[in-house]
């Protein structure tokens, strides 16, 4: 008798299947798109340009432009770093936005506008404001996770960072427009230090990022002392402007552990201000201003 052959259903069967992922040589994953691909370059020198233009001009005019880009950056870390929820309490926060997150952009938006006021208000606003996140943050985040300590920090990070970014700089403006103007250029050269010469896969850009980062920190360190001297005499430039290169690293590096891989624009914009700025206020206080 005739055999059948039952090789069609089987290849048919087969094709329906769904293909696997792409892979690259030796059985490896394809790269991930780089960030530099994701956001543009042109994004990132409009910002600068409309910063220091604003710094350059007014205090006023320097919380206009910072304050809704620190807005977004406080909505999208929290939302990034929302610890995972059954459905059912998924669906009951889809009508309302968490406390702490309606207190982070309140203080977000009112902080700043105090610091206006001179540096007393800002540091009283600064108390207030950042200790109420931090108390409706722990408060909340440690009764609704069961893993409470990562998305914990990183809402913490969230919600204060960009605050205390823009704060710090409206403050900075206060103590001298050509001092606001040197923080911000040394922010902005390490993060086009970091963004050029970095491997483009995380914000922080990995060694050769952080490390021509701080080169450029360095540049712009020297042009001041050449420049603005005094204030920036004998040791100061390079105390100063050492710290600011190696809180900028971290700042980025703690934006990107909120982030968790996810891209947030707003908050890459200001993750390098969050530990430098209030540390060049600090500083100036304390050393040039004496």
């Amino acid at each position: 008798m005739p055999t059948t052959s039952r090789a069609a259903p089987t290849s048919k069967a087969a094709s329906r299947r769904p293909s696997p992922p792409a892979k690259g040589r030796a059985g490896r994953k394809a790269p991930v798109r780089p960030v530099r691909a994701a956001i543009p370059v042109g994004l990132g020198l409009l910002w600068a340009a409309v910063v220091v233009a604003a710094v350059t001009a007014s205090s006023l005019l320097t919380v206009a432009v910072m304050e809704p880009v620190a807005v977004v950056a406080t909505v999208s870390g929290f939302r990034a770093s929302r610890p995972a929820r059954p459905a059912r309490a998924r669906r009951r926060a889809r009508n309302r936005p968490p406390v702490a997150l309606v207190a982070a952009v309140a203080m977000c938006l009112m902080v700043p506008l105090v610091a206006l006021a001179g540096p007393y208000a800002a540091t009283a606003g600064l108390t207030v404001g950042g200790g109420a996140v931090a108390a409706l943050v722990l408060s909340t985040g440690f009764a609704t996770s069961a893993r409470p300590v990562r998305p914990v920090a990183a809402q913490l990070y969230a919600g204060l960072a960009p605050m205390v970014a823009v704060t710090s700089v409206v403050v900075a403006r206060h103590q001298g427009s050509s001092l606001a103007l040197t923080l911000v250029a040394a922010l902005f050269a390490y993060d086009v230090g970091a963004f050029v010469m970095g491997h483009g896969r995380t914000p922080s850009g990995g060694v050769a990022g952080v490390a021509f980062g701080m080169v450029s920190v360095a540049v712009v360190a020297i042009f001041t002392a050449a420049v603005l001297d005094p204030p920036f005499s004998a040791s100061r430039p390079w105390v100063m402007f050492g710290a600011v290169a190696v809180l900028a690293a971290l700042g980025v590096r703690l934006g990107g552990s909120v982030s968790g891989g996810e891209r947030l624009p707003a908050l890459r914009r200001l993750d390098s201000w969050s530990l430098a700025a209030p540390f060049w206020v600090l500083a100036t206080a304390l050393l040039l201003h004496r």
